[in-house]
């Protein structure tokens, strides 16, 4: 079993890791990545990263969550433009699903703690 990690920067090889990994595995994910990080700055965040800190990249069983700094939108062209099965999800954003993966994905500004004001996008 692959012990927790300690560090952020043990964390931080796991994810570059993963990510290397699947742009060999999942072709179709390192394309979508490769789009849409050309066009806005995207963040991973959520269980991946929880299950990638406390299991390695072995055990991982979250779908993956990114936010966007494009809007709604713009992510959206992005995505219909990919050729990519999805649907919008419940919370505003969508879910696209890859070779291997779910990937939600969210414009920053309509995830839930800037909407509400919780805190305020910069």
């Amino acid at each position: 079993m692959t012990k927790t990690a300690q560090k952020p920067a043990d964390l931080v090889k796991r994810v570059r890791r993963f990510l290397l990994r699947e742009r060999r595995q999942d072709q179709v994910l390192a394309e979508f990545l490769d789009r849409l990080s050309s066009a806005h700055g995207i963040y991973l965040f959520g269980g991946v990263l929880r299950d990638i800190a406390l299991y390695g990249i072995s055990r991982l069983d979250s779908d993956i969550d990114l936010v966007s700094d494009g809007t709604r939108e713009s992510i959206g062209s992005v995505v219909e433009g990919c050729g990519l099965t999805f649907r919008a999800n419940r919370f505003g954003g969508f879910r696209v699903e890859t070779a291997r993966w779910f990937v939600d994905l969210w414009s920053a500004k309509d995830t839930w703690a800037f909407r509400e004001g919780g805190c305020r996008y910069d």
